[in-house]
């Protein structure tokens, strides 16, 4: 129950988080353009989600296929700058959350869950690269932790956890990353909280989700390589 308690509780922080307004400052906001939630049974901007499952671009299906379950009563489509591709998030009602790069030109889908995974956890944001070259999202589940698609190669690269290290804590994402200037790095502030799962929480997890800190942390989008600013 604690565990399931503190997942909740750190995804719903993080949503929260990132509703908030970025400062204007020197650094680019990352927030995703062009997004838009569709619905099951209806058509938006070219996209439709049918009653089958099936998501399509102009009436077309994606290779390989791109569907929801039963669970997804939803997709979040975002777009790239210049419309040629999407990130398309099938939003599960237990946070199982399906990911895909889309290439609208060609009608392709790159899946973000492989292998033995059919999902990358609760998708909490998407952001595409100032040079075009990576989709960068964010995803929790029990933890946060940054994915990434090379858009030209499909090249797919899983972050690690976000915590700190040497350290039994748990760090959650607040407010929106920013892209440092022109470059494709991401620079986040994360809050730090004790780690549930390693059993530091006090009795009952009573301490879950409580802030013990604040940082500033570089993200590369290549590699998803993090390193502490402050």
């Amino acid at each position: 129950m604690g565990k399931t308690i503190a997942t909740a509780f750190l995804v719903a922080i993080a949503i929260a988080s990132l509703a908030d307004t970025p400062r204007k400052d020197k650094q680019r906001a990352a927030a995703p353009q062009n997004a838009f939630d569709i619905n099951r049974g209806v058509a938006e901007h070219g996209f439709s989600y049918e009653q089958s499952g099936s998501l399509l671009f102009n009436g077309k299906r994606f290779k390989p296929s791109v569907s929801g379950t039963k669970d997804m009563p939803r997709f979040h489509i975002a777009l790239s700058p210049g419309g040629r591709f999407a990130a398309a998030a099938g939003k599960d009602i237990d946070g199982q959350d399906t990911l895909y790069l889309l290439k609208l030109n060609v009608l392709t889908a790159v899946p973000f869950q492989r292998g033995q995974y059919r999902s990358v956890g609760g998708v909490i944001g998407t952001w595409w690269s100032p040079s075009g070259k990576y989709l960068v999202a964010l995803c929790a589940y029990e933890g946060q932790r940054f994915v990434r698609a090379d858009i030209k190669t499909g090249e797919l690269v899983d972050g690690p956890w976000l915590k700190a290290t040497d350290k039994h804590v748990l760090w959650a994402v607040k407010g929106a990353p920013q892209w440092d200037g022109n470059t494709d790095v991401l620079k986040v502030t994360v809050d730090e909280s004790c780690d549930p799962y390693d059993g530091d929480c006090g009795p009952n997890a009573v301490n879950s989700g409580k802030v013990i800190a604040t940082h500033t942390v570089i993200l590369d989008a290549d590699t998803l390589a993090l390193s502490v600013r402050d």
